[in-house]
C-alpha cells in the first residue's frame, strides 16, 4: 500500500513554492533593513523651541510660530553685554554673562531662579556652560577648571583642573592620566 499523500510536488509546484519562499525572504529582509536604518537615522527631535538672549534677558521661543512666548522677569545684563543661555538636561537653564563672568541659574519651567548667581569676574569672556545627555559642565578656561553643575542643595563635587601648554585647547583625559 502506497502512500500517495505524503508524495513529493512535481517539479512546477516546487519552482513557485521556491519563487514565493525567495520573494518573503526578500520582503522581510527589506522590511527589517528599512526598519533598521529608519531607527538608526531618525532625528532626535523636540518641540523646535530656544532659549535665546534678549537684550538685557533671555526669552524663549516657540519653534513653530518663531515669537518670543516667555520672558526672564529680571534683568541679566545691562548696556551691550552679551547673554549665552544653554538648557541643562535637568530642566534648568544655565546663563552666562559673557562680558562680567556671572552664571546665572533659572528653573526653565518658570524661568525663575532656583540658585544664586556666581560672580567670576576674572573669567569674563572665558566661561562655556556645556550641556550633556544627563549633566551639565561649566568649563572656566581662566581657572583652568570643568565643574559639574549641581542642582541646588547638592554638595559641588570636586573641581577638575586640566593644565595645559595653550589655554585655547582643552585636552581629552586620557587612561594614564
Amino acid at each position: 500500500m502506497r502512500l500517495t499523500w505524503l508524495r513529493a510536488p512535481k517539479r512546477p509546484a516546487g519552482r513557485a513554492g521556491a519563487a514565493l519562499l525567495t520573494v518573503a525572504t526578500l520582503a522581510g529582509i527589506l522590511t527589517a533593513a528599512a526598519g533598521i536604518g529608519y531607527t538608526a537615522s531618525r532625528p532626535l527631535l523636540g518641540d523646535g523651541s530656544a532659549f535665546l538672549g534678549k537684550g538685557h534677558t533671555v526669552a524663549h521661543v516657540n519653534g513653530e510660530t518663531g515669537k518670543s512666548d516667555a520672558e526672564v522677569a529680571m534683568q541679566l545684563a545691562t548696556g551691550k553685554e552679551t547673554l549665552q543661555p544653554v538648557r541643562m538636561p535637568d530642566g534648568r537653564l544655565a546663563i552666562v554673562n559673557k562680558d562680567t563672568g556671572t552664571v546665572s541659574y533659572l528653573d526653565a519651567a518658570t524661568l525663575a531662579p532656583d540658585a544664586p548667581a556666581e560672580q567670576r569676574p576674572t573669567s569674563k569672556g572665558r566661561i562655556e556652560p556645556v550641556p550633556t545627555e544627563s549633566d551639565g559642565y561649566l568649563v572656566d578656561q581662566e581657572r583652568d577648571t570643568v565643574e559639574k553643575i549641581t542642582k541646588p542643595g547638592q554638595s559641588p563635587p570636586r573641581r577638575s583642573a586640566f593644565r595645559t601648554a595653550s589655554r585655547r585647547s582643552c585636552p581629552a583625559p586620557t587612561r594614564s592620566g
